[in-house]
């Protein structure tokens, strides 16, 4: 995925998406919509869907011992995390 924001047609498409997002979550179908986004949004903008290799990053533990959720430095954050608009939709009305 792109490590810049989602600007122009890409927001766009995005946005377009947001009234389906509200039902789904009524719905607690959330997980059926994120298939449906991601692969709208991948046949639209092919050269983002970037392979990433295997993550081999050992999180470092955090003070009560357990492993840090911290992505590796050079990993991307994945599509439905970059996507903070619709995570919260529930602020915009």
């Amino acid at each position: 995925m792109p490590k810049r924001s989602f600007v122009g047609e890409r927001r766009d498409l995005l946005l377009s998406f947001l009234d389906q997002h509200r039902i789904h979550k009524e719905a607690g179908t959330v997980g059926d919509f994120w298939h449906t986004v991601i692969a709208a949004y991948i046949a639209k903008f092919p050269e983002d869907n970037v392979v990433i290799e295997p993550n081999t990053y050992v999180p470092p533990k955090t003070k009560s011992g357990k492993p840090s959720k911290k992505r590796a430095p050079d990993q991307p954050k994945p599509l439905r995390e970059v996507c903070f608009l619709f995570n919260t939709a529930r602020v915009i009305t």
